[in-house]
């Protein structure tokens, strides 16, 4: 619920939220990328959506790009973030590195 009403109240999101889901269901992950930087604006949605569409995508080295780079923003890495990489390692059949991360969230008190 309290997910819903926060994009509810902000128009923009979920506006962005729509256009970067429904390009993850293409698999269009190039766009959803492109409509992500446009936001000028991130938050743990409009991240994990992007992260669906790179799992969906089968981009698991740009997913895992993607959380270094959040992490050198010192942009907290939540649960959600972290499943989309997940995912995304998953579907890449890269599931040593997905232990690796599993690791490293449970050291950083991420789980």
């Amino acid at each position: 619920r309290i997910f819903i009403s926060r994009v509810a109240s902000q128009p923009w999101m979920k506006h962005y939220l729509s256009v970067i889901g429904n390009f993850g269901r293409l698999s269009r992950w190039r766009l959803a990328l492109d409509t992500f930087h446009r936001a000028g604006r991130s938050s743990g949605v409009l991240r994990g959506a992007l992260l669906g569409a790179l799992s969906r995508g089968e981009q698991w080295q740009r997913a895992l790009q993607f959380l270094k780079e959040t992490r050198q923003q010192r942009i907290p890495v939540d649960v959600i973030s972290c499943n989309g990489v997940l995912t995304a390692l998953g579907r890449g059949t890269a599931w040593q590195r997905a232990t690796e991360l599993l690791t490293e969230m449970r050291l950083e008190g991420a789980m």
